[in-house]
């Protein structure tokens, strides 16, 4: 059991990339996850191969461990998962863009600007 999603970025298809959460998939902690990783590119949005590495950073740093975060090729992820399905994430403007196999309600549990304020405290000091 799990609260899972896939995010890939720009399309969805088996070869794309995406990332594996098996917590922290539902709506809301995705836009908060979006919403820090924007604020942590700053000018830089639009950037999209940082982008894409940033949202890994916070979402690994946020979720902390050696589990619960994977990365690999969306035909080898767990896509249809009866839980999120998979988001697809525009890699300049770090905005939802589509879904795919999404098959319930979307969740609302997080304020958005709450759980992004939560995933920017996890991330490193800038120096």
């Amino acid at each position: 059991m799990g609260n899972r999603a896939v995010v890939c970025f720009d399309e969805y298809n088996d070869d794309a990339i995406g990332i594996y959460l098996h917590w922290n998939g539902g709506r809301d902690s995705i836009e908060g996850f979006l919403n820090a990783t924007r604020q942590v590119m700053g000018e830089r949005l639009g950037d999209e191969s940082y982008a894409r590495a940033r949202l890994i950073q916070v979402m690994g740093n946020f979720l902390g461990g050696n589990l619960s975060l994977g990365l690999g090729k969306c035909e080898d992820l767990d896509c249809n998962n009866f839980d999120n399905g998979v988001y697809i994430v525009s890699s300049k403007t770090l905005q939802i863009i589509g879904r795919e196999f999404n098959v319930g309600e979307e969740q609302s549990e997080f304020d958005e600007e709450d759980f992004a304020k939560e995933c920017l405290k996890k991330m490193p000091k800038k120096e």
